[in-house]
């Protein structure tokens, strides 16, 4: 069923390049071809927690075609609040999760990363590891925190990252490797859990969800993710953590009104202005805004195959030494502005049109077709690379694509320098 409304979507998509079709029915078919996928592979609880997590950011836009009152933008932010570019975004969207959802095989047992990691019992290096996530946490970001200046955002609220760098996001980039290198010791792994809850601590006290929720994700995947957890407590581990994520956008913004939540729905669950959905809007806006570009020629052809060339060149170097329009997601905000980050595909269209848009679709979905057929027998660069995708997704499907392509390999890299720094160490010892 799952393929056959794919395929169905996939051609509906195609057919309103040529012919009108009504933009409602498309919408209720892409979210029920979601809300499917959810049930469908709730056997791997990590990649059904993924598939609700992109849910509301599709929900939006369905809420936009139903009543048009109900906005793909938030306050000043509407240079181009034309319908004609939420239909283009909401079009993107049905082709990147209809060739995504035709690749996926069916699952046949429940699967949990964390059966197919290979630990391994390095006391030296896996303290040197946690030594770096000490320094991360403690010097990785610094300054006054939501509380102190009275909202994320604010002109009171000051912080700065070590070096000019995202280096506190880097933390979860170690976390994985710890544990491998932790031997499964009952009291490092203790540790490694605390100091993962202090990162997470300081996260929020920093009005960092995204870094947040990457985390508490990890956590799970790792540490309590099981074969024995039923559908409804999987639905009821995913809400919370999807609900946190709303409020705290809200919260963060005026921390004051924390003990005060009722206040919080009562003025932000309106059809007008600031909504409950307010991060999937400003994302989904910030996605049409990147259309708009493109349609007055703002994004051209030349610069479009630039800009992929550039974060291609960003796997090993930082955005601040590339041209601005390297950052698509800042690209331009001075003159045009929007909230910030961008959804997956829209990035692959700006790319490479609508082939990247289908191209990064069927590589996902490849991507979680393995990871369903997987067995025993599997690299463990490959199981460290699934973990870092399934928790590191409120970054990139949302906000910064290459994170699949850089911050997860960087994860690879280490395990990799690590592996040959233990043989190097075993042939000196055995000499």
């Amino acid at each position: 069923m799952i393929k056959a409304l794919a395929l169905i979507i996939l051609l509906l998509s195609i057919f309103t390049f040529f012919y009108s079709f009504p933009i409602l029915i498309l919408s209720i078919l892409l979210l029920t071809l979601q809300i499917l996928l959810v049930f469908e592979y709730r056997k791997f609880k990590p990649f059904s927690l993924l598939l609700l997590f992109v849910l509301p950011y599709t929900l939006v836009a369905f809420f936009h075609f139903i009543d048009s009152s109900f906005p793909l933008h938030l306050g000043s932010r509407n240079d181009f609040d034309l319908e004609r570019l939420y239909i283009g975004t909401f079009v993107i969207l049905c082709l990147f999760w209809s060739s995504f959802s035709l690749i996926l095989p069916r699952i046949n047992k429940p699967i949990v990363l964390n059966n197919f990691l290979i630990f391994k019992d390095k006391p030296f290096i896996f303290y040197f590891l946690l030594l770096l996530q000490i320094i991360i946490l403690v010097f990785g970001r610094s300054g006054n925190t939501i509380f102190e200046s009275g909202g994320y955002g604010s002109s009171d609220m000051h912080t700065s990252n070590l070096g000019g760098t995202a280096i506190f996001e880097y933390f979860i980039v170690f976390y994985p490797v710890s544990y491998v290198f932790s031997g499964k010791n009952k009291f490092r792994v203790f540790l490694l859990i605390l100091l993962a809850m202090f990162y997470s601590l300081k996260a929020i006290l920093f009005g960092g969800r995204v870094e947040f929720l990457q985390c508490i994700l990890l956590i799970f995947i790792l540490h309590f993710d099981n074969p024995n957890t039923s559908l409804f407590r999987i639905l009821v581990i995913s809400f919370i953590p999807l609900v946190f994520f709303i409020l705290f956008g809200f919260i963060r913004s005026a921390p004051d009104s924390i003990f005060d939540v009722f206040a919080i729905v009562k003025e932000n669950i309106q059809f007008a202005g600031y909504t409950f959905f307010g991060n999937q809007i400003d994302v989904y806006y910030s996605s049409t805004r990147l259309l708009g570009l493109i349609d007055i020629n703002l994004i051209s052809i030349i610069d479009r195959f630039e800009i992929f060339l550039y974060n291609i060149f960003a796997i090993i170097s930082p955005y601040s030494l590339l041209p601005e329009k390297a950052n698509l997601a800042l690209y331009l905000q001075g003159d045009f502005s929007a909230g910030g980050g961008g959804l997956l595909p829209i990035f692959f269209y700006v790319y490479l049109s609508y082939f990247g848009v289908i191209l990064v679709g069927l590589i996902m979905g490849y991507l979680f077709y393995r990871a369903i057929k997987m067995n025993n027998k599997v690299s463990q660069f490959w199981v460290i690379y699934l973990i870092m995708i399934l928790s590191t997704y409120p970054r990139w499907y949302a906000y910064s694509s290459n994170v699949i392509y850089k911050f997860c390999i960087y994860s690879l890299v280490i395990f990799w320098l690590l592996n040959i720094l233990i043989s190097i160490i075993y042939k000196i010892n055995k000499k």
